[in-house]
């Protein structure tokens, strides 16, 4: 929900192995046109069709008149919860049931209330998984590894760059432990290095 980019990545990587026969790209996100376009540059690319579902159009009608397609990526506005669209929106997903997987995006960077949050908006419509976007810009995955246990959400994909298809890859959950631990001993590391900086500053400063 919300992410074009991982997105697009994971269009590029079905059309690499698949062809771009069976797949078809849909997005909701009348709202922003530069994620819009972008979308559309993407889909040129890969020689695939782009839908446009209008506002307060019919996503599961649309998605009866692709059926025969065996990949339908879908592209959501990530609009805020005041935003009176996002209700719309909404509903547009809660209409198509069972016919679409939602895969919910969780910014690694975001804080655990955030997330917490994120998932409660978009829980009525049916949230199959999560992806965990934004590990190169991160510094602890604890927060967000919380809330996928807690909500019992698997974690389909990880994006790591904004480079499409290469900075989106399938988790293992061995190497995801290691990375999240690793990253607890920087971030210990970080924080006591600060302390004795800053002992040493009080301590200057006292004598100075």
């Amino acid at each position: 929900l919300g992410k074009h980019t991982p997105l697009a990545s994971l269009a590029f990587r079905v059309v690499w192995i698949r062809g771009n026969e069976d797949i078809v790209l849909i997005t909701m996100d009348n709202y922003r046109i530069a994620a819009h376009e972008q979308l559309k540059t993407f889909a040129g690319i890969m020689e695939v069709p782009l839908m446009v579902l209008e506002p307060n159009g019919d996503l599961s009608a649309l998605l009866e008149k692709l059926s025969d397609k065996k990949f339908i990526l879908i592209d959501t506005a990530g609009l805020a919860i005041q935003d009176p669209h996002f209700s719309v929106q909404l509903s547009m997903l809660k209409g198509a049931g069972n016919k679409v997987q939602t895969l919910l995006a969780l910014p690694l960077t975001s804080q655990a209330r955030c997330l917490q949050e994120n998932y409660e908006h978009f829980k009525p419509a049916g949230i199959d998984g999560c992806i965990f976007t934004k590990l190169d810009e991160c510094f602890s995955l604890g927060q967000a590894m919380s809330i996928a246990s807690v909500t019992r959400l698997p974690i389909h994909m990880v994006t790591d760059g904004p480079h499409i298809p290469d900075d989106i890859h399938f988790p293992n959950a061995e190497k995801m432990v290691r990375l999240a631990e690793q990253m607890a001993r920087m971030a210990q590391a970080r924080w006591q290095t600060s302390e004795v900086s800053s002992a040493m500053n009080n301590n200057f400063m006292q004598h100075g």
